[in-house]
């Protein structure tokens, strides 16, 4: 069991059957985990700030500090376009990871980092790759593979709030653009 706590650079595991609770930093970075999600039996979490994506295997010791074979380990990130993540969806294809939040300080509308755990690469879209002035705050797997994205009116700290209404969008995967 993980739990991210508020106060920065902070992440706790508690083992049940050995009744232990560890505290675990993070690089020293200043932040903490604002999103988790498993796929392929490796937990995985967004980092605000700066939304960096992380791949945590919890059945090896924690090495963050390890230069040639960290646990955890930095995938990327999504910064500017995704400074502070909200949405961390493990696809139900088994190989992908989609990341959604709001941006970096004083920008407006987000975007989304796709990582690709069989080419270990990502992607960024910018909210003009999806919907101007909107950010991704949830996301959820449709049965056929595209993504239904609830956005957020709300800016990067310091960012214009320039849209009026959060909407939904269905976001086709596949070709990797906003369908509806």
């Amino acid at each position: 069991v993980y739990y991210r706590a508020h106060d920065n650079k902070r992440l706790l595991r508690f083992d049940p059957e050995a009744g232990e609770l560890t505290h675990h930093g993070l690089l020293d970075k200043n932040g903490h985990l604002n999103a988790m999600a498993v796929q392929r039996g490796l937990l995985y979490g967004a980092l605000y700030g700066g939304g960096v994506l992380y791949e945590y295997d919890v059945n090896r010791p924690w090495a963050d500090r390890d230069e040639e074979d960290p646990n955890p380990r930095d995938l990327g990130q999504g910064n500017p376009h995704i400074g502070r993540p909200h949405a961390l969806l493990a696809h139900p294809d088994g190989r992908h990871l989609i990341m959604g939040g709001t941006p970096g300080y004083g920008l407006t509308g987000g975007g989304l980092f796709i990582y690709d755990l069989e080419e270990r690469s990502g992607v960024v879209l910018s909210e003009d790759d999806l919907l101007p002035e909107h950010s991704t705050n949830c996301l959820v797997a449709l049965p056929d593979g595209n993504l239904v994205g609830g956005t957020t009116t709300m800016p990067g700290t310091g960012g214009e709030t320039l849209a009026e209404e959060a909407e939904l969008y269905v976001f086709d995967f596949a070709e990797r653009k906003v369908a509806w």
